[in-house]
């Protein structure tokens, strides 16, 4: 299914930037850093990692064996959609074409950095248009039509979400398939990625947002006086409905009103939780008596706030026949998408999670 969604991402539009005049990567010299260019290379490999919580996606180029040129992006699957492929090793031995500023230091340490941050930075250039067949010569070998994978339409713009263990972390992260929500576009449809993750506190459900254009698609949100950002989202538990707090995800001073995550709590969090803010805030002085009883009311009054407005607890993850999630996005619609629990992978997954809480 997964290669069907960037096909059909591809298929129905995605778009690509078009060649300027490039530099071949063999050509390197250190005067480029800092410089805006178009740059060209055959991949060679590839290497995935895990930086920081965060997916990063390193290609290497066959002209450069010494690694003085590598193409990074810190979310791999964003980047698997703006180059229209299913996985990276489908580009390996291909010419791969970056368009932007040679930066220093953040994909490699010994030379030029090519940073995939935007859509129109990185494209697979395609191979040439081989020639006519002459009289005599033999046809190449063309592919069938039965022998071509039928793009399954109904079931990408379908809600329900189809889960599958992360390479790199599979018994703590699921990843979902893309969906494709919303109108159609001139360009395709927006894309959605689902990824559930068990965490101290629960399982949170975030959601990343994909277009194919700039600026691309976004959640409706609003911000706090804290410049926190939240999305109001509906949520149906087998028909019982309420309106969760969605978190936009948030890095410093950045907010990401492309990626957000809601919250499966944990059965413990209500009772541990202001014995743990009592242990942080203790001074080891006579203050403790008068802070400690503070701590607690103010953490009580948030607990009791958080697990109002969370997705709700980690029991209904486990025991619910449909989880039924409506986002609100900024261009005018709700997405729809069905969390589908009693999906062997995301069941397995859910119960596992709330079993390390000593709950059953």
């Amino acid at each position: 299914m997964r290669k069907l969604a960037f096909a059909l991402l591809v298929a129905l539009g995605a778009a690509l930037p078009a060649s300027a005049q490039s530099q071949s990567v063999a050509a390197y010299q250190p005067s480029w850093i800092g410089q805006t260019m178009v740059v060209r290379g055959t991949v060679s490999r590839f290497v995935q990692r895990d930086v920081n919580g965060e997916p990063y996606v390193y290609l290497y180029f066959k002209e450069r064996p010494d690694s003085t040129v590598v193409a990074c992006s810190r979310d791999d699957r964003w980047l698997l959609g703006v180059l229209g492929v299913a996985d990276f090793q489908s580009i390996v031995g291909k010419t791969f074409e970056f368009s932007g500023e040679i930066v220093k230091g953040t994909c490699t340490e010994q030379g030029a950095s090519l940073w995939i941050w935007q859509r129109n930075q990185a494209r697979v250039v395609a191979a040439p248009t081989p020639p006519a067949q002459t009289r005599g010569a033999p046809a190449p070998s063309q592919p069938s039509a039965s022998s071509t994978p039928s793009v399954d339409l109904a079931a990408a713009l379908g809600p329900t979400l189809v889960w599958h263990p992360e390479k790199e972390r599979p018994a703590t992260v699921l990843k979902s398939d893309i969906k494709l929500i919303g109108p159609k576009k001139p360009d395709g449809y927006d894309g959605l990625f689902g990824e559930a993750v068990c965490s101290k506190n629960g399982v949170s459900v975030n959601f990343k947002l994909l277009g194919n254009t700039e600026p691309g698609p976004s959640f409706e949100s609003y911000e706090n006086s804290d410049g926190e950002g939240f999305v109001d989202v509906d949520v149906s538990i087998d028909d019982q409905y309420h309106v969760a707090k969605g978190f936009l995800n948030i890095e410093g001073v950045n907010l990401y009103v492309n990626s957000m995550g809601v919250l499966f709590y944990e059965p413990t969090l209500a009772a541990r939780a202001p014995g743990e803010r009592r242990l942080e805030a203790r001074t080891g002085t006579e203050l403790d008596r008068l802070i400690g009883p503070l701590v607690t009311a103010a953490t009580e009054a948030e607990i009791a706030e958080g697990l109002r407005t969370s997705a709700g607890p980690l029991t209904d993850l486990v025991k619910a026949r449909s989880i039924l999630l409506r986002v609100p996005i900024h261009e005018g619609y709700k997405a729809t998408v069905e969390m589908n629990p009693q999906e062997p992978t995301l069941h397995a997954f859910a119960t596992r999670c709330l079993a390390g809480f000593g709950a059953r």
